[in-house]
């Protein structure tokens, strides 16, 4: 989980990277944002995704063993 949570934050640093572009894009700045705002939702659900599963999956929880 901690790759896939490194792998988020590299794709953050790409984001933040892509919003200095688009202020330099005046023609395109609007649809970029609009991109731009659904993909950090995007990668917001999946940290949502990642918290739930090191949660279920957490052995100290007493109800994280599998089920039969």
């Amino acid at each position: 989980m901690a790759t896939l949570r490194d792998d988020i934050a590299d794709i953050e640093a790409r984001l933040d990277d892509a919003e200095d572009t688009a202020r330099d894009l005046p023609h395109g700045e609007k649809y970029l944002w609009l991109v731009l705002g659904f993909l950090r939702r995007l990668l917001e659900l999946h940290l949502e995704l990642v918290d739930e599963v090191e949660r279920e999956l957490d052995p100290r929880r007493p109800d994280s063993a599998p089920k039969a």
